[in-house]
């Protein structure tokens, strides 16, 4: 920062202050590539870094200037250090690279200044991509392992499951390499161009080419599907010329099926899809839409055109390329086209909208039956309720099995698509986005959409994040929506809260201010850009989320306290907005967000590895002092669904911590997860009694089900929470009534561990109105909490406790015609 004339007044330069060194102090006599020399050379950078700070006003550039010589100084030195380090000799955790080996020691040596760190990994990145194909031998063996298969199919099968053996550095140059390129050209390129074989000319634009347009397309769309971006870009870039063969074909044969046989655009924009929104990915779709538009659209070809690139999305291939080819034809002044082909878009995301709808009724009823059981016996131990969700999907046959997770998987790729849609067209010029705003507006806040998004949002928690998600957040509006929609609003707004403070608080830098204004502007940024969601509450979201300034100011190794006062006074900021208090969905939102980002700070920069008990303890700690709930706090001590560490968002961050900084980092994330877990159970666990209250009552299900759950227990427990939280607790109660219902109750309980005579007194009754229909194990373990179960003498009892106490009474004829009596009552008291 420029210091100030009034902060110097009366300041008197030294002799060698007053006359400014023209470069840095020599690293004396060390040899360059010896810690010495490097330690030396960090020295006058920090020398010339204080005298900066000291400066005065009309000494200050030459200053800054001689900082900037010191800190190149300083690089040199990381470099040669790096360069001089012999190889290492004995074994490396799989996918670490010989650079990242012996950069660690630099990295530790430096822990405590965040710039030097950066310093030490852009010198390692800078060397890693000058290493020869020669001194990388795990890619080498990929690539000769890819060389020797059959097909092409095989040869890119073989890439990329190799791509995640790698390390980061052997994979960049992996996937930009020559050598890639040319095994893509000799072994993949001849078989995707082969339908073309023979033809030139005039041939490439009838009817004649279609076969050739559709087989090609085809086989470029079954190599690149599933490929990770880079991989992908590889595939396509060795691709163009079949790819500028395709584009030369007549629109009208480009798409509509039925009736020119064309399927071939579909395709080809289903592989581009393939791209992702990188910035060489964007680039390359931009040049493919000007292979499509580059000649200009012949007359009358103008609507079919229009009609492709619609059905191409409406048979759910990515709206990338459509939407780029939209805009070259805006650009190339074809406005007519790019009008009709932005609602030919539109039409095809009310079709999606639609077949969403379908998708999720039947996600729906798929649920029931466990959700009624979940609910009926909500508050089990975890592993009890674990326990007896596997023996429910034990019985459930396979198909029933990969029916769920199909159904799942398409509708978090069809609300993808769906963001991508409407971000695409909302970008668009106002001379095409005019006349469908409102229809565009519609879609976003149609109940399917809306549901599909929340879907995706708790399963993938960076799908709220990014300007794609920002640009489809911008298209919320609570009166379009309806009381149910606006109730999803604000579900889709607490996952990107959560989701954009967990990325905020992860790049951050503590105790580098450029980083922390950063970290205040984007917690500023984020209040305006979910405001939309939350309707006459905005301004109090507003001021919430800047309230979590108070973790972003905290220094680099932060005491425990200086952690505990900012949870302090998140508190009492919380406490004085309304509609934040301790026992509100928004309220416990903000105050664990602040909880996570705090766990972050105390362990991001720990100089020995964090554990689990570590975490739990500092959860505690500081969700106490935040004013969270006990069965809040227990909700965060457990591990999040889902793994935040390796969110491709974050790659920076934990490229600039180091081995130890990203393991700490990665644990500590977990209690971000945690908060994701929270954001879509919250709304359907706070109905009722309130959140607290909620929170104890689902104590077993969601995050801590997910957390001891094996195979696809977790999933199946998160989809039903999703369920619960997307149609409200009542959706799942709707399982047949009468003997079939009793009989899945029993079988629940016992596989949760009750003796049989006991899960027969404690099952649901089978029926559906009066006191009978009452769920009495949530009944039972909240008496048994007060004291109240029989035989326990007034003792509180624990979850686990009261399933032993109610175990012990089995095969004691008059002990169980007790426990029926008691329940008979119980039910009767909360009729």
């Amino acid at each position: 920062m420029h210091p100030t004339i009034d902060g110097y007044r009366g300041y008197a330069p030294t002799p060698a202050q007053a006359t400014p060194p023209a470069q840095p102090v020599s690293a004396a006599n060390a040899q360059p590539g010896t810690p010495a020399h490097t330690a030396s050379a960090y020295e006058a950078w920090q020398e010339a870094r204080q005298a900066v700070d000291v400066a005065p006003p009309h000494f200050y550039t030459a200053a800054a200037s001689n900082a900037g010589i010191a800190r190149e100084a300083f690089e040199a030195a990381i470099l040669a250090e790096l360069d001089a380090t012999p190889p290492f000799v004995g074994p490396v955790i799989p996918g670490t690279s010989q650079l990242e080996v012996a950069a660690a020691p630099l990295l530790q040596r430096y822990e405590g200044d965040p710039a030097a760190v950066e310093i030490v990994h852009r010198a390692t990145e800078e060397l890693a991509l000058l290493q020869p194909l020669s001194q990388r031998p795990e890619v080498q063996a990929l690539l000769d392992e890819a060389s020797a298969q059959s097909d092409a199919a095989a040869v890119m099968d073989t890439l990329s499951a190799g791509l995640d053996g790698l390390s980061e550095e052997d994979r960049r140059y992996l996937t930009t390499s020559p050598e890639l390129a040319t095994l893509i050209r000799e072994q993949v390129e001849p078989w995707v161009a082969e339908p073309y074989a023979g033809k030139e000319g005039d041939a490439l634009t009838g009817r004649e080419s279609v076969w050739a347009s559709n087989e090609s397309s085809a086989r470029l769309q079954s190599l690149t599907d599933g490929l990770p971006p880079d991989l992908a870009y590889a595939v396509i870039q060795g691709n163009l010329d079949t790819i500028a063969n395709i584009a030369q074909l007549r629109p009208q044969y480009l798409g509509n099926p039925a009736a020119a046989g064309g399927e071939s655009f579909g395709r080809i924009a289903d592989a581009v899809g393939a791209l992702g929104d990188t910035p060489e990915g964007n680039q390359l779709r931009t040049d493919i839409a000007i292979m499509f538009t580059s000649n200009g659209v012949d007359r009358g070809q103008g609507y079919p055109l229009a009609v492709a690139l619609g059905q191409s999305v409406e048979s759910g291939a990515s709206p990338g390329l459509a939407l780029e080819i939209i805009s070259q034809l805006s650009r190339n002044g074809d406005l007519e086209t790019a009008a009709v082909a932005t609602e030919q878009l539109v039409s095809a995301g009310e079709s999606i909208g639609d077949d969403i709808s379908s998708d999720l009724e039947t996600y729906q009823e798929m649920l029931g039956e466990l959700g009624t059981l979940l609910q009926d016996n909500e508050g089990l131990p975890a592993e009890a309720t674990s326990a007896a969700v596997e023996a429910w999907l034990a019985n459930q046959d396979a198909d029933w099995q990969a029916d769920f997770a199909q159904l799942e998987g398409r509708l978090i790729e069809r609300a993808g698509q769906m963001r991508e849609l409407l971000a695409g067209v909302s970008g668009l010029p106002d001379s095409l986005t005019g006349p469908v705003d409102g229809a565009l507006r519609d879609l976003f806040n149609s109940e399917a959409v809306l549901n599909a998004v929340n879907l995706a949002a708790s399963r993938d928690r960076s799908f709220l994040t990014g300007p794609q998600a920002d640009a489809m957040i911008a298209l919320a509006d609570p009166a379009r929506a309806g009381a149910a929609g606006a109730d999803t609003l604000r579900q889709i707004g607490n996952h990107a809260i959560q989701q954009e403070v967990s990325l905020i608080f992860g790049d951050l830098e503590h105790g580098n201010a450029a980083s922390a204004a950063a970290a205040r502007s984007q917690l500023d940024a984020l209040g305006d850009r979910v405001a939309g969601l939350y309707g006459g509450d905005a301004n109090a979201y507003r001021a919430a989320i800047s309230s979590l300034d108070e973790f972003a100011n905290l220094p680099s190794n932060a005491s425990a306290a200086a952690v505990e006062s900012a949870a302090t006074r998140l508190d009492s900021a919380l406490n004085g907005i309304e509609g934040f208090g301790t026992d509100t969905v928004a309220g416990t939102l903000l105050r664990s967000l602040g909880v996570a980002a705090g766990v972050l700070a105390l362990n991001k920069y720990a100089s020995q590895a964090i554990d689990d008990p570590t975490v739990r303890d500092q959860v505690a700690t500081l969700g106490a002092a935040a004013g969270l709930g006990s069965a809040a706090i227990a909700l965060l001590q457990r591990p999040g669904s889902v793994d935040l560490s390796a969110a491709s968002a974050l790659d920076d961050a934990r490229g600039r911590l180091g081995p130890l900084g990203a393991a700490n980092w990665g644990k500590a994330l977990g209690v971000f997860s945690s908060v994701g877990d929270f954001a879509y159970m919250a709304e359907a666990i706070a109905e009722g009694d309130g959140l607290e209250a909620g929170l104890h009552g689902l104590a077993g299900v969601g995050t801590i089900v997910l957390s001891v759950a094996s195979g696809p227990v977790g999933w199946v427990v998160g989809g039903t929470m999703i369920v619960a939280s997307l149609f409200g607790q009542a959706s799942l109660a709707e399982f047949e009534s009468g003997q079939a219902a009793r009989e899945s109750s029993i079988e629940f309980l016992t596989a949760a561990g009750f003796a049989p005579d006991v899960a027969e007194v404690l099952a649901a009754t089978g029926e559906t109105e009066g006191f009978a229909a009452r769920a009495v194990v949530p009944l039972i373990l909240e008496s048994s909490g007060f004291g109240g179960l029989p035989g326990s003498n007034g003792e509180r009892l624990t979850p686990e406790q009261t399933m032993d106490a109610l175990n012990a009474m089995s095969g004691d004829a008059e002990a169980i015609e007790d426990l029926q009596t008691f329940v008979n009552n119980l039910r009767l008291s909360y009729y």
